[in-house]
C-alpha cells in the first residue's frame, strides 16, 4: 500500500531536479557524500517524507529480516521506483533502475551519515504536527 501511494505520486519523493543529479553524478568519486549533499537540497516535505520512511524501513522492516527476508538490498530494490523516476519515461530507465536502487541502499546503509546533521528538521517539523494534532483535538472536543 505505501508503494502503491508512492507510485502515484506526480512529483515523487525524489523530485525530478535531484533525481538528475543522482543519475548523472559524473563519476562522483564518494556516492554517499552526493546523496547527502542531494538530500540536504530537498524540499521540506519530501525531506520529511523519506526520513520517516527510510526510518520506518530500518527500524520495523529489515531488523525483522529473519521473519519478512526484507533485507536492505531488497528493501532498496523494491523502493527505488517509487522514491525516483524521470520525469518522463525512456530507454534510459532500464540503466536508471539499477543506478535507483544502489542509490536507496546508500539511503540505507548510511542512514545517519546522511541524515544525522539533518534530523533536526525532522524533529522540528514533527513537534509542529503533533502542535496542530492537539489544537485540532480541543477544537473537536470544545464542538462537542
Amino acid at each position: 500500500m505505501i508503494k502503491r501511494f508512492l507510485a502515484n505520486l506526480k512529483v515523487p519523493v525524489i523530485p525530478f531536479k535531484q533525481f538528475h543529479q543522482l543519475m548523472h553524478d559524473q563519476g562522483a568519486s564518494d556516492k554517499k557524500i552526493l546523496v547527502k549533499q542531494v538530500v540536504e537540497t530537498l524540499p521540506e516535505l519530501n525531506f520529511i517524507t523519506l526520513i520517516f520512511l527510510l526510518q520506518f524501513l530500518k527500524e520495523d522492516v529489515i531488523t525483522n529480516v529473519n521473519f519478512n527476508k526484507m533485507t536492505a538490498q531488497n528493501i532498496a530494490i523494491c523502493f527505488a521506483p517509487c522514491l525516483m523516476r524521470a520525469e518522463k519515461a525512456s530507454a534510459a530507465d532500464l540503466i536508471y533502475a539499477s543506478k535507483c536502487a544502489i542509490v536507496s541502499r546508500i539511503f540505507i546503509d548510511n542512514f545517519d551519515f546522511i541524515f544525522g546533521d539533518n534530523k533536526e528538521r525532522y524533529e522540528i517539523f514533527r513537534k509542529s504536527q503533533d502542535k496542530k494534532e492537539k489544537e485540532t483535538e480541543k477544537k473537536i472536543h470544545e464542538n462537542v
